[in-house]
């Protein structure tokens, strides 16, 4: 990749004509490694950034090392597709991160923007947060990503974080994402904090809006899960610690068992939900 400055042509969003899009960098089996010092780390007002094929790890953007990058207002990753082949292929193998990696010591700051459209072949829709890594949302929407293949193991249909990384979410929209095995919008093993913000219309077989799996702890304060669906669990299942002391459960559907909320037990696992405020309504 190229070592320059942002495009000086770059126009904001109330600059551009309707539906018109200034891409800033197209990317091919290659990575952008915000470390590198070679491009800018963050994507600001009227930023496009769109691959056919990302590679494995992070189909947009990967944030590396003590790296941070930023993502405003009116920026836009948009059908980025992580995986080891290109779209279509009958074995798609496997891949993190649709739209954005991050690894440990990286820090990404969902500050606005948008990012739609991505799929990762088997964890993180969108996102793909490793052990170590920082994702902290407080605005800007992720929207119709899917974790999805032919091996049926999908999770995370717009974020997926693993043990010991960290999610904050005090702002902004998780909507219309779908993973084919679990966490239609959220599978979560670290830590993931809910003051604020919205997971809309998220689906899959199990849990349609968060599936909060292994060592993963989920705490809700604040924010919005409404409107998800799934064979079991609607809106969240859990197999370790979900606490809800604020915020709203709201319209979530299940075909099976556990419209709102399913607990799961079994010899490896003890599932737990405190209920310590919030509200659970209209769930079936």
């Amino acid at each position: 990749l190229p070592s320059q400055p942002l495009p000086s042509e770059w126009l904001p969003a109330s600059q551009r004509q309707p539906g018109e899009l200034r891409t800033l960098f197209r990317l091919r089996r290659s990575e952008w490694r915000t470390s590198s010092g070679l491009l800018p780390a963050g994507l600001p007002d009227g930023g496009v950034l769109t691959s056919t094929h990302g590679g494995t790890c992070g189909g947009c953007v990967r944030v590396t090392d003590t790296s941070t990058f930023n993502l405003e207002e009116g920026a836009l990753l948009y059908n980025c597709y992580a995986s080891t082949e290109f779209p279509g292929s009958s074995n798609p193998g496997d891949g993190e991160g649709g739209a954005v990696y991050v690894d440990k010591g990286g820090t990404f700051n969902m500050k606005g923007g948008t990012i739609d459209g991505c799929t990762a072949t088997t964890k993180g829709g969108a996102v793909f947060v490793e052990s170590g890594g920082i994702f902290n949302m407080s605005n800007g929407t992720i929207s119709n990503c899917k974790a999805r293949s032919v091996k049926n193991k999908e999770l995370g249909g717009a974020v997926y974080i693993v043990s010991g990384a960290t999610f904050t979410m005090s702002g902004g929209t998780i909507k219309g994402c779908t993973a084919y095995y679990g966490g239609g919008g959220v599978s979560n093993q670290g830590i993931f904090t809910m003051s604020g913000g919205t997971i809309d219309n998220c689906s899959s077989q199990n849990a349609g809006g968060v599936a909060n799996t292994g060592k993963g702890t989920f705490s809700m304060t604040g924010g919005t899960i409404k409107n998800c669906n799934a064979t079991n669990g609607g809106a969240v299942i859990t197999g370790y610690s979900f606490t809800m002391s604020g915020g709203v459960i709201d319209n979530c559907k299940a075909d099976n068992k556990g419209g709102g909320v399913t607990v799961m037990s079994n010899s490896k696992i003890t599932g737990m939900f405190t209920l310590d405020g919030g509200t659970i309504k209209n769930c079936s």
